[in-house]
């Protein structure tokens, strides 16, 4: 499994890291994701198919 990581600004609480991570499991070839507060990364688990930057950062503005 292949994985991208993003720094993202705001994430105060592990309510945070539920909303982002429910928003980015939607995003289409997203497998898995694992989001972290305190340094404010979110992994994002693929297979052969990475998913696209643009629906990615879409998911997270969705989350807020």
């Amino acid at each position: 499994m292949l994985k991208k990581t993003f720094h993202i600004r705001g994430m105060h609480c592990r309510s945070c890291e539920l909303l982002l991570e429910a928003e980015l499991n939607d995003v289409a070839n997203v497998k898995r994701v694992k989001t972290h507060f305190h340094s404010g990364l979110a992994e994002i688990f693929f297979d052969k198919q990475e998913p696209k930057d643009a629906e990615l950062l879409a998911a997270v503005q969705q989350a807020g």
